[in-house]
C-alpha cells in the first residue's frame, strides 16, 4: 500500500489479532469510524427474535420481553408503533397496553445493545438488511427512501420500480446503494432476502418460545455491507485468513468492489502505517486540543454527554474582535466535535457548551457548522439548537457501547471515577508489538509486565509466537498498564528477569 496517496481517499482497514479482528474506516485521511471485536462474541444487534411479552409498562409507555438466553429486552412506544401509525404523524400515540398484551408472542428485532445497566432495546419493525434494500415482512406495504438520495426524479424512479415487486405486509427501505439500480436488480436482492425470512421462519416454526429467528450477518461482512459504496477506494487487509472470507463475500455481493481489495505484506503493522493507534490514544483523553489553541473537554455519563468548549491558548490577536474570535472558536469546536461523536460513538442526549457569543447571527453559524459536520455520520443525529441558557442540545442515535467502554474498564485505585485499558485491549496490544518484533528481530523471549490474571492468556500467546515469556506483575499503583522490559535473547531476559526480583 503507498501511504503517500491523497488524503481524499476513502479506505477500510482490517487487522487480525488470534481471531480479535479491528475494521478502521478513514476518510480523508484520519481515522472516521473504528469496529473492535468482530468475532461476533456477544453482538446481539441486527438479531430478530420470536419472544413473549413479559410485563406492560402502561405510565412508562413500554414493555420487557423475555428473550430467553438473552434475558430482557426492552420495547418502548415508539418501537411499538404499526407502520400506519408512522404515516400519520402528529397523530396522538396510543397506549403501549393496546399494542402488545402480557403473555402473547411477537417477533421483535434487537435495535441497540445493552448499554451499562440498561437492557438491550428491541423493536416491532423487523427488516433484513442487503447491499441495496432492507426487506420490511411486516411494514404494510410502505417504501422508505435514504435521505442521501436528493434527487426527486430518482427517487420516484426507485418507487415505481419497486412497489409491484411488494406483497402482502412487506415493505422496504432503499439505501443509497439502489441509485442507478434496475428493477431486475431490485428484485433479485428483495427475493433473496425474502427467501431467507421464509426459510428462517420454516426453521424455528417448532422451536420453543422465546427463540431466535434470524441472526444478522458476520459483524466484519456486515460493517463492509453498511459501509462499502461507490466513494470506496480501498479495502486493505492484514490477515491473510480474513482476506479469503472477505473475497468471497465480495465476489458475491459487491463483485465490482474486487479491484479494490487488497492483502497488505508490510512489515509495520497496518494500524501503525495509517497512525490509527495515534488518532485511538486521542479519542480515550476527555481533553482534545483544537489546532488553534482552543480544547474540548468530554465528559460522558449514563444520562448524557456534556462537552465543554475553551478558547485555551487561542486569543484571536490577529483578528483583534473578541466576539469573531470567539465564533471562529466554536466552528472549529463544532467540526471536531462531530468527528469525535462519531469516532467515539457516542450516542443519546448531547450537550454542549460552547463559548458564549453576543450576536444571534454568530450561533446560527456555529449551529449550521455542526450540522454540516454531522452529514457525514451514518448514526442518524439531531441538532436542536441552542436554549435559553446558551447551551446547544443534540442527540445521536445509540445502538452500540462507546469506544472508551468498548476499549477501558474502571480503575480500581479511584473506585471507578477514572477508567484504564481493558485486560482485552492490553493483550491485544502486547500481541501486536510482539508480533512485530519477532517479525523484524528474530526475538527469543522477552521480559513483561503484566497484571497477573492476564499471565495464562499470555502464556498462550507465547505459543502462537514461538518465543519465551518472563512474566512479572507491575506496580499496584499502574493500574491497567503492560510494559515490555527487555525483548532479545533468552539467556538475556533470564538474567533481566533475574535482576529485576
Amino acid at each position: 500500500m503507498d501511504t503517500s496517496e491523497a488524503d481524499s481517499l476513502k479506505r477500510i482497514l482490517i487487522e487480525a489479532y488470534n481471531g480479535n479482528e479491528r475494521i478502521a474506516v478513514l476518510e480523508n485521511g484520519r481515522l472516521a469510524e473504528l469496529y473492535l471485536g468482530a468475532d461476533g462474541s456477544g453482538q446481539i444487534l441486527g438479531n430478530i427474535y420470536r419472544v413473549r411479552i413479559q410485563k406492560v409498562l402502561p405510565a412508562m409507555q413500554a414493555a420487557f420481553v423475555d428473550a430467553g438466553p438473552e434475558g430482557n429486552f426492552y420495547l418502548y412506544i415508539d418501537d411499538a408503533l404499526p407502520p400506519s401509525w408512522k404515516e400519520e404523524r402528529g397523530t396522538p400515540k396510543p397506549n403501549i397496553r393496546d399494542l402488545v398484551r402480557e403473555g402473547e408472542e411477537r417477533i421483535v428485532q434487537v435495535s441497540k445493545e445493552a448499554v451499562g445497566s440498561k437492557s438491550p432495546s428491541a423493536s416491532l419493525d423487523v427488516g433484513l438488511p442487503g447491499r441495496m434494500l432492507v426487506y420490511q415482512p411486516f411494514a404494510g406495504g410502505q417504501i422508505s427512501i435514504s435521505r442521501k438520495l436528493d434527487d426527486e426524479k430518482e427517487r420516484l424512479r426507485l418507487k415505481q420500480a419497486v412497489t409491484p415487486l411488494l406483497a402482502g405486509t412487506e415493505g422496504v427501505i432503499l439505501r443509497t446503494q439502489a441509485e442507478g439500480a434496475s428493477a431486475e436488480e431490485l428484485g433479485q436482492e428483495l427475493a433473496y432476502l425474502r427467501s431467507i425470512w421464509t426459510d428462517a421462519l420454516a426453521d424455528t416454526a417448532g422451536k420453543k418460545v422465546p427463540c431466535l429467528i434470524y441472526q444478522d450477518a458476520d459483524p466484519l461482512l456486515k460493517m463492509i455491507r453498511d459501509t462499502a459504496s461507490a466513494e470506496l477506494d480501498e479495502l486493505v487487509i492484514g490477515d491473510f485468513t480474513v482476506f479469503s472470507r472477505v473475497k468471497r463475500y465480495v465476489a458475491a455481493v459487491f463483485p465490482d468492489m474486487l479491484e479494490k481489495l487488497s492483502f497488505y505484506q508490510g512489515k509495520q503493522p497496518l494500524f501503525d502505517v495509517s497512525k490509527i493507534d495515534d488518532e485511538l490514544h486521542r479519542a480515550l483523553q476527555r481533553e482534545i486540543t483544537l489546532p488553534s489553541g482552543g480544547s474540548l473537554v468530554i465528559d460522558q455519563t449514563e444520562a448524557m454527554t456534556v462537552i465543554d468548549v475553551n478558547t485555551g491558548k487561542f486569543t484571536g490577536k490577529a483578528f483583534g474582535d473578541l466576539e469573531e474570535t470567539v465564533t471562529r472558536t466554536n466552528r472549529e469546536a463544532a467540526k471536531e466535535i462531530a468527528y469525535q461523536l462519531r469516532l467515539r460513538d457516542i450516542g443519546g442526549i448531547i450537550i454542549i457548551d460552547f463559548i458564549d457569543m453576543k450576536k444571534v447571527a454568530n450561533r446560527e453559524r456555529v449551529q449550521a457548522e455542526l450540522t454540516a459536520a454531522l452529514a457525514a455520520d451514518r448514526s442518524p443525529g439531531s441538532v436542536l439548537g441552542f436554549t435559553k441558557l446558551g447551551l446547544m442540545e443534540m442527540t445521536r442515535k445509540k445502538s452500540r457501547q462507546t469506544l472508551s467502554h468498548a476499549l477501558t474498564v474502571p480503575c480500581s485505585l479511584c473506585s471507578g471515577k477514572g477508567r484504564v485499558l481493558s485486560g482485552g485491549e492490553l493483550l491485544y496490544q502486547l500481541e501486536r508489538d510482539l508480533q512485530q518484533m519477532v517479525r523484524l528481530n528474530d526475538i527469543e523471549a522477552a521480559v513483561i509486565e503484566l497484571p497477573a490474571e492476564l499471565h495464562e492468556q499470555a502464556r498462550e500467546m507465547a505459543k502462537r509466537l514461538s518465543i519465551e515469556l518472563l512474566l512479572g506483575t507491575p506496580d499496584s499503583h499502574q493500574p491497567g498498564s503492560c510494559q515490555i522490559r527487555y525483548a532479545g535473547s533468552l539467556a538475556e531476559a533470564r538474567a533481566k528477569a533475574e535482576r529485576m526480583k
